[in-house]
């Protein structure tokens, strides 16, 4: 009995054992796999990334805006090794350049990593010839100043108009209701300003901050503005300081310099920003005007044997130009909603004795600031609440 107990555990040890020991395992089955095919795939995007290399190699410059200085005069070159080099100059600052060389890689999306980590306009993409600087998040920089980050071979660098002096911006602000519109750059931002109703920040790493319209505070000079707005998603503060603002990037002079500072709800410290603005102005005041009559006495064309008094805005450059029925003047012109602001005049010295108090009149009145509105085909120029100058469409 003892001999037959310990057969049966043997048997039941045995067969265990062969039971283990004969397990097929597939050298093919899918686990097994996945190794070859990483290694297959990652061979292909080697091949796909050595192609890309021979296509984009070569020098390509541009000049990007800066915040401090009048741009950063870029250079990067690509090596068929997926090498680079780059020469960052910046523009009236220094004119050492910043080299910097190394590696480049390329992601699934075709986007260049200029070294090991993204850390600022370190990432680009090649598209029709030429290279486009993205954000730190990998995105396309949107706004009036993102053909400014296109960088072209040498030679190739197309003419860059100036957006903001283009009619049709600040027609498309004014129909869109906006009051005043500022840009910065070196990070890239723009602000919208409805004073009605809502404001609008944006900056190039996808920041998109709107909150209602609030009313200024005037600090002691009266020179500056302060406009402080918070909601649940962070707080702005704006100030719009009324002084010649230059444009480092476009070579346009503004009415104000702009400093923002804004901070999101979950973060303490605000980050500051710094830019040119201005006022946009009503598009029907973009005319030629005649002027009907000065401080109450009306104008008889008769009267005027060389040339009637006129008035033309320009609201495109912020330029007036007219003639006050002797000498034709200049000069020039600011807006805000409801006001313009005429400054000085260049005028012709011609001696004219017929309507010399006329003449002296228009040029006195065209001075400072003064509220304007519309009634009809007429543009009433007002002072303290009383109108000094009426004019007429002449179309």
């Amino acid at each position: 009995m003892r001999n037959i107990y310990l057969f049966f555990i043997l048997f039941v040890l045995v067969s265990c054992g062969t039971s283990q020991s004969t397990t097929y395992v597939d050298p093919h089955a899918e686990k097994h796999l996945t190794p070859h095919e990483n290694f297959a795939i990652e061979q292909q995007k080697a091949i796909s990334d050595k192609e890309m290399a021979l296509k984009i190699q070569g020098i390509y410059e541009g000049l990007v805006p800066c915040a401090d200085c009048k741009g950063i005069q870029t250079k990067i070159q690509l090596y068929p090794d997926m090498m680079y080099r780059t020469e960052m100059t910046y523009t009236g600052k220094s004119a050492t350049p910043i080299i910097e060389s190394g590696k480049y890689s390329i992601n699934n999306q075709g986007i260049l990593l200029l070294g090991d980590s993204p850390n600022g306009y370190n990432q680009i993409i090649f598209q029709d010839g030429y290279l486009v600087i993205l954000d730190k998040n990998g995105n396309h920089i949107t706004g009036n100043l993102a053909e400014r980050y296109y960088l072209y071979p040498p030679n190739q660098q197309p003419k860059m108009e100036n957006k903001e002096m283009d009619a049709n911006f600040l027609i498309e602000k004014h129909q869109r209701g906006i009051d005043f519109y500022a840009q910065g750059n070196e990070p890239s931002w723009n602000l919208e300003m409805d004073l009605d109703k809502v404001m609008t920040f944006k900056n190039m790493d996808g920041l998109v901050f709107t909150a209602p319209s609030v009313e200024p505070s005037l600090a002691m000079d009266a020179n500056v503005k302060r406009y402080r707005a918070i909601t649940e998603s962070g707080e702005i503060i704006i100030q719009l300081h009324k002084v010649k603002c230059s444009d480092t990037m476009s070579d346009k002079e503004f009415g104000y310099k702009v400093n923002i500072d804004f901070k999101s709800s979950n973060e303490n410290n605000y980050v500051s920003y710094t830019g040119c603005g201005d006022y946009v102005p009503n598009t029907r005041l973009h005319n030629i005007w005649a002027i009907k009559s000065v401080n109450g006495k009306t104008l008889n064309k008769d009267d005027f044997k060389q040339k009637y008094p006129t008035l033309e805005i320009n609201t495109s450059n912020g330029k007036v130009f007219g003639n006050d029925g002797c000498n034709n003047f200049n000069g020039s012109l600011s807006f805000e909603p409801g006001k313009l602001e005429f400054g000085p005049m260049a005028s012709t010295m011609m001696a004219c004795f017929e309507n010399q108090e006329i003449s002296n009149a228009i040029g006195k009145t065209l001075s400072g600031m003064l509220d304007y509105s519309f009634e009809d085909n007429e543009l009433i120029l007002s002072k303290n609440g009383k109108t000094v100058m009426t004019l007429k469409n002449v179309d």
